[in-house]
C-alpha cells in the first residue's frame, strides 16, 4: 500500500517573465503534514523505469498481510489526505486544492513459483471543471491560462479528449505527475471505473461530472494478466547462457553478465550468452523487489514512521539558507580576479570553492 498527494499550491511569479503560474506537489500520505507554506515545497518526482514504466521516487510503500492490517494503514493515509485537505486555503502557502491516490499492490506467488502482481489505484480527483471549447477562426487568440487553475484537471481533460476523439496519436499523459502515474489505467492494460460524485445545488460542477462520464463511455482498454514464473524464466536464460560458454570452451560458473569484455571482433554466441545472462540477473532483482518491500515495511512500523518522517523526501527546503544552522553562515560574495590576458572576470567565490 502506497497513498500520496497531488497538491497544488498558490501560483508563484516567474522571476525571470513576472507572469504567474502553478505548479504540482506530490506528498507522501503515509507521512504526517506539514504546518507552514515551506512544507508544499519540493515534493517527490516522477522517473520513469525503461521496462515498469512511471513510479514515485522515495515514496513509501508499507506490506500488509492481513485485512486488518491493511485497513490500519489506509486509515493511517487517508487520515493524512484529511489534514491536508483541512488546510486548503487557510494561511499563507496553504494548497488550493488536494487530490489523493491510492495504490494497493497486491502479490500472488504460487507453490510452482509462478507470481502474479496486480495494482488497484484509487484516485480521488477533488473537483472538476468544464472543458472550454477551443477558440474557432482564422488568427483567434489561443485560451490563456486562468491563475491558480488545477493543472492536473487540465492534465486530465486533455488526456480524455485524446482517448475519446484519436486513441492511435499522442496521449500527453506527461502533462502532470498525477497523470504519468495513472497511465496504465486510462487507455491501458487495465480496468477503468469512473464513481461520480454530484450535487444538484452545484449546476456548472455536476454538467462537467457529466460530460466527463459521457466522454468515458468512448474510451476502451484491453486488460491483460501479469503473471511471471521468476525461477523458470531466470533457469532458462542461464541454462541457455551455460550451454554457449560450454560450446565456447568457457567454464560458465560463477560468471556474470559484468565479466564480459565485448569488442568489435565479439562473436555473436558469446554476445548472446551476455545479454541472456543479463536479463536472468534482472529477473532476479525484479523477485526480489518485493523482499525489499517487506524489509523497509518492517522498519517503517518498528518506529512508527519516526525515521521516514525525519528523512523524509518530499517536504524539503529550496534555500541554502533553510537548511544551514550556522549562525556565521553568509553567502558568497562577489569576488574578481585577472585572467591570463589581463582582463578583469567577476564572479562568486569563498572559502573552499571556486570562483
Amino acid at each position: 500500500l502506497s497513498p500520496f498527494l497531488s497538491a497544488a499550491p498558490p501560483p508563484v511569479t516567474s522571476t525571470n517573465t513576472g507572469k504567474q503560474f502553478t505548479h504540482e506537489v506530490l506528498l507522501d500520505g503515509m507521512l504526517p503534514g506539514g504546518e507552514s507554506a515551506e512544507a508544499y515545497r519540493g515534493g517527490l518526482h516522477v522517473r520513469e523505469h525503461p521496462r515498469t514504466g512511471f513510479f514515485v521516487e522515495d515514496l513509501t510503500e508499507l506490506s500488509a498481510s492481513t485485512r486488518e492490517e491493511c485497513r490500519e494503514l489506509l486509515a493511517r493515509g487517508l487520515a493524512n489526505c484529511a489534514a491536508e485537505e483541512a488546510r486548503i486555503g487557510t494561511g499563507p502557502g496553504a494548497p488550493l486544492r488536494i487530490h489523493c491516490l491510492v495504490t494497493l499492490r497486491v502479490r500472488a506467488r504460487a507453490p510452482d513459483g509462478e507470481e502474479s502482481c496486480v495494482d488497484v489505484q484509487v484516485l480521488d480527483l477533488a473537483g472538476w471543471v468544464r472543458d472550454k471549447p477551443a477558440p474557432r477562426g482564422k488568427g483567434a487568440p489561443a485560451p490563456q491560462a486562468a491563475i491558480g487553475e488545477d493543472m492536473v484537471v487540465k492534465a486530465f481533460l486533455r488526456i480524455i479528449g485524446q482517448l475519446e476523439t484519436l486513441p492511435e496519436g499522442h496521449i500527453p499523459y506527461r502533462d502532470s505527475k498525477m497523470t504519468r502515474v495513472v497511465s496504465p489505467a486510462l487507455g491501458g492494460a487495465a480496468r477503468c471505473m469512473l464513481v461520480m460524485h454530484v450535487a444538484c445545488d452545484v449546476y456548472e460542477e455536476t454538467e462537467a461530472m457529466l460530460a466527463l462520464a459521457a466522454k468515458f463511455e468512448k474510451i476502451s482498454c484491453a486488460p491483460a494478466a501479469s503473471t511471471v514464473n521468476y525461477p523458470r524464466e531466470v533457469a532458462a536464460r542461464r541454462d541457455e547462457a551455460e550451454a554457449l560458454l560450454r560450446k565456447l570452451g568457457r567454464d560458465p560458473s560463477g560468471v556474470r553478465s559484468k565479466d564480459f569484455a565485448i569488442g568489435a571482433a565479439v562473436s555473436d554466441e558469446l554476445l548472446r550468452a551476455r545479454d541472456l545472462l543479463a536479463a536472468a540477473e534482472l529477473l532476479e532483482r525484479d523477485a526480489a523487489a518485493w523482499e525489499d518491500v517487506v524489509a523497509r515495511s518492517a522498519d517503517f512500523k518498528a518506529d512508527g514512521g519516526a525515521a521516514a518522517t525525519a528523512n523524509r523526501a518530499d517536504r524539503k527546503p529550496h534555500r541554502v539558507t533553510d537548511v544551514t544552522e550556522d549562525e556565521d553562515y553568509a553567502p558568497c560574495a562577489p569576488v574578481s580576479r585577472t585572467g591570463s590576458d589581463g582582463a578583469v572576470v567577476a564572479g562568486r567565490g569563498g572559502e573552499g570553492r571556486g570562483g
